[in-house]
């Protein structure tokens, strides 16, 4: 399939609105299916009988060995072909396998099921924001962004919602079971949505070498080299959003932390978790969306210098609510996590847009892929394995302390990317063509 004729004007409001938000029900599932196993972490440790560490490893690289390479290729093949066909294909690849996992009796088989899983969930993010970054003006693509990405403490709470409602009844394997099923039922929706129009242009005339879709996985890629060698700012965005991946995904240990270390049983870890991400992540993720752009409006580099101001207070929060006792200063404990919820999900919305702003519009998609692959690979899967290393050797107070004080060091390439900015935006224009 071909990409369709390129066109200035951007589709109807209407059918914008109803692209975001069905690539954001989507994003839910995509994380409620991912985060099912950090929610479950407690029942699999039992069952599979492993470590912290082990949980780390399966959890992080068990799942990302596949959906960060992945999603660097098939963000190549997301620049050139239609995009919710090939979503289509990876979410019922990544719902198919997601029932699997209810069935693992090992270790290894949960290991196989999962790297499977992030095959079918690398074709997602990479092919959703080059739509919505095709079908916005420039000045509502972050808050795009944010809203989709809301989709991630949206997914999380509701798998903590179903892990404290549905376990009980129909086991930790059910739960995969049930969320398997209902993916596949959004096939069919998801191949009758509307591939927008693509970008050629990208705020300013722009003469491309060649057809768009006739640009190769391996031009794709030499075009993106490029980038990253001559575009200092685009390097240190994705520097900066490693490290705050890395403090982020430390925080799915949270509920196995609440209940191994703070007392509190299932019930009562998945449902006070899943209140404060559903209040601190969504908001993080939309105020993110939404103030990037408004800085953006009235100063180059905007989005960044947000970002770089609200990962000041990762360490500080972190401190409190980590030695706070929750039944006795619950002001102490809650509000501080929830905040630092709201801190970590800020990034995603400026992040993705800044990350496509700097790279040539032909590989908007494929910029994409290449930064969940440096996250992935950098942060959710070191985040994991290093804080549940630490909580065996020490305690998960202590690997979650470490995360914190990592998280807060993505300041610095930020502000340093934020500054370079307009003048990188502008050296952009000699290497737009291969």
């Amino acid at each position: 399939m071909t990409s369709p004729t390129v066109q200035d004007k951007p589709p109807g409001d209407r059918r914008s609105k109803y692209l975001i938000y069905f690539l954001l029900l989507l994003n839910i599932l995509n994380f409620v299916d991912r985060q099912l196993v950090a929610s479950l972490a407690y029942q699999i440790e039992q069952a599979l009988d492993i470590g912290h560490a082990e949980f780390g490893l399966l959890f992080g690289y068990a799942f990302i060995v596949f959906y960060t390479f992945m999603g660097v290729l098939l963000g190549t093949v997301a620049d050139r072909w239609n995009r919710p066909r090939l979503i289509a294909i990876g979410l019922t690849v990544w719902s198919l396998l997601t029932a699997v996992s209810g069935a693992a009796q090992r270790f290894g088989h949960m290991v196989v099921a999962r790297m499977l899983v992030g095959v079918g969930e690398a074709t997602l993010t990479p092919a959703a924001l080059s739509m919505l970054n095709d079908a916005l003006p420039p000045e509502k693509r972050s808050r795009a962004a944010g809203i989709y990405y809301a989709g991630s403490p949206i997914g999380f709470a509701a798998s903590l919602f179903v892990t404290a409602l549905f376990e009980p009844i129909i086991g930790w394997r059910g739960c995969f079971y049930v969320l398997g099923l209902l993916g596949l039922f959004l096939v069919i929706p998801t191949l009758l949505l509307r591939d927008p129009p693509r970008r050629a242009i990208r705020d300013q005339q722009l003469e491309l070498n060649g057809d768009q879709e006739n640009l190769t996985t391996w031009a794709s890629i030499k075009l993106l080299l490029r980038t990253i060698k001559e575009i200092p700012s685009f390097s240190l965005t994705l520097i900066g959003g490693c490290i705050a991946v890395y403090f982020q995904n430390a925080m799915n240990f949270l509920v196995l932390w609440m209940q191994a270390e703070r007392g509190f049983d299932l019930q009562q870890a998945t449902t006070r978790m899943g209140m404060m991400v559903i209040v601190g992540g969504v908001l993080g993720s939309l105020v993110g969306g939404y103030v990037g752009d408004w800085w953006e409006a009235r100063k180059e580099g905007g989005r960044l210098y947000f970002a770089s101001i609200a990962f000041l207070f990762v360490a500080p929060l972190g401190c409190i609510y980590l030695f706070a006792d929750p039944n006795t200063q619950p002001w102490l404990f809650y509000p501080p996590l929830a905040l630092t919820m709201a801190i970590s999900m800020t990034m995603f919305g400026p992040v993705f847009t800044v990350v496509q702003d700097l790279a040539p519009p032909q590989i908007s998609a494929t910029s994409v892929g290449f930064a969940l692959f440096c996250f992935n690979v950098f942060g959710v899967g070191l985040g994991p394995l290093v804080t549940g290393w630490i909580g065996d050797l020490h305690s998960l107070t202590m690997g979650l302390l470490v995360s914190v004080f990592i998280g807060t060091f993505s300041v610095i390439p930020f502000y340093l990317a934020a500054r370079r900015f307009g003048k990188d935006q502008q050296r952009l224009e000699a290497i737009r063509d291969l």
